[in-house]
This record gives C-alpha cells, sequence and structure tokens, in this order.
C-alpha cells in the first residue's frame, strides 16, 4: 500500500515529543477531528509526519486531538508501517 506524508501542526508535534514510541521512531495515534470523526491507529514518523493512505483526505486543521493508540491496537498497526 502505498502512503503520502502529512506534516503536522506544531501543537501535535510537541505533544507526541513528550510520549513514548512504539516502534522505531513512530508512534501510532487515533486523530480526533472537529466533526466527530476519528482515524485509528494512523501512524506518525519523527513526531511529525502523518502517514495517510493515497487519495484520503485528511484536512490537519479540522484536527483537534491526537492520542496515543492503546498498546493492544498496537501490534495490528504496526505491520501498516511503510519507511
Amino acid at each position: 500500500m502505498n502512503f503520502k506524508k502529512i506534516i503536522l501542526q506544531s501543537q501535535f508535534t510537541t505533544y507526541l515529543t513528550t510520549q513514548p514510541k512504539q516502534g522505531k521512531d513512530i508512534q501510532i495515534v487515533d486523530i480526533y477531528f472537529k466533526d466527530g470523526n476519528i482515524l485509528k491507529q494512523r501512524v506518525v514518523s519523527y513526531h511529525i509526519y502523518l502517514q495517510a493512505n493515497i487519495g484520503e483526505k485528511i484536512n490537519i486543521d479540522d484536527i483537534i486531538e491526537l492520542r496515543i493508540s492503546p498498546p493492544e491496537r498496537i501490534k495490528m498497526a504496526e505491520s501498516k508501517v511503510e519507511d
């Protein structure tokens, strides 16, 4: 699967620098949007690059919160990582 990298806003990158990594320079996050939608188990690399599927539209201005995904879901998401 191909991915594109989206640069996160500074308030989210600052938050992620204080959170543990779940793999080699990655964090698995749930993304919360203004409209109530949630994208689960998304990969962020180097605290800044959100990996999104090609063709997926993510408006970073609509993101209101990132949370580290619960540990029980991380192993599944790690298989989705693309360097």
